[in-house]
């Protein structure tokens, strides 16, 4: 059963992956269409980002360094893509897209990294 729920793990990731590659800029774009509210739920989430930061940076110290990492690539990407909707310019939504991408791998890396 715990295969299966990898397997699930990994379809659901590379979904998410394709899904910002092939479709990010229209995503982006929705996103500026209601301005005011997707800067706050991405402010809210740049929130939660950082308590999370603070909670791994403070764990114990097997995976904490690790955590942190991810936690930063999250957090890069929340704010380029903050930015890409509060002032959209053309290198701001591909920085976006593109840390955004390197943020979910990094994340899949690491719970490939942490189960073995």
């Amino acid at each position: 059963m715990q295969g299966l729920g990898r397997a699930v793990e990994f379809l659901a990731t590379l979904a998410i992956i394709v899904a910002v590659g092939f479709w990010g800029r229209l995503m982006l774009s929705g996103l500026e269409r209601h301005r005011a509210i997707s800067a706050a739920l991405l402010a809210l989430a740049i929130f939660g980002t950082i308590l999370a930061l603070r909670r791994d940076y403070r764990g114990p110290s097997d995976g904490a360094r690790l955590a942190v990492t991810r936690d930063i690539a999250y957090l890069a990407a929340l704010m380029l893509v903050l930015w890409a909707v509060t002032a959209p310019a053309r290198w701001v939504s591909g920085s976006a897209l593109v840390m955004t991408e390197v943020a979910i791998i990094f994340d899949a890396f690491t719970r490939v990294v942490t189960r073995t």
